[in-house]
């Protein structure tokens, strides 16, 4: 099939507008949410630990000079005469910072759950190579001052260097939702331990 270098032209600018760069624009979109993402997740992590630690000194601290019979073990007893100030620091105060000290490792669990499930540093590790390889697909765009059978040459090695950045970009998808073979192992070994102990 021949072309007329004026269709070629229109072919090259049509692939390079709709395709190529609709696919960077995605790309460069797709690795700031991810990124995003992943940096809130990380925050809230490391917020919750926070407060996590700070509840534990808090409570370390209040608690450090509890021993039988100091003033700590008689506020404890809450005899009458006890500060009110002290009776409130024990039976309020140092339980809601136990919880606290136990519930924001969990939540900041979640939160490290949370990323490995969607994987955003994954994401944007494959976001980042396919707009790299599409850089290298954009290398092979052809020129204006090539000749007619050297520019649709280039144009088809573009032209097929950004399919193929779009095609491994789509195979990492099934990467991403495949199980991994030790999960599946531990899985497979778990059901059978299971089926083993109902007999």
């Amino acid at each position: 099939m021949t072309f007329e270098r004026k269709e070629m032209e229109a072919r090259y600018r049509l692939f390079e507008q709709g395709v190529l760069q609709d696919q960077r624009s995605y790309y460069h979109h797709a690795i700031e949410v991810n990124e995003q993402a992943a940096a809130s997740a990380n925050r809230w992590r490391a917020t919750f630990a926070l407060i996590a630690g700070i509840a534990s000194i808090i409570i370390a601290l209040l608690a450090s000079d509890a021993t039988p019979g100091d003033a700590f073990a008689a506020c404890y007893q809450a005899a009458p005469n006890v500060d009110e100030t002290c009776t409130f620091t024990v039976k309020y105060i140092i339980p809601v910072l136990l919880v606290i000290s136990v519930v924001a490792p969990a939540l900041g669990a979640a939160f490290t759950t949370l990323a490995d499930l969607y994987q955003w540093d994954r994401l944007t590790a494959i976001y980042t190579t396919a707009t790299k390889s599409l850089a290298i697909a954009d290398a092979l765009s052809p020129l204006d001052e090539m000749d007619d059978p050297v520019y649709l040459a280039s144009l088809d090695a573009f032209a097929e260097g950004t399919l193929r950045v779009m095609r491994d970009e789509t195979s990492q998808w099934g990467q991403l939702i495949k199980t991994p073979d030790a999960l599946q192992k531990y899985i497979d070994e778990a059901k059978q331990t299971a089926d083993n102990i109902g007999q």
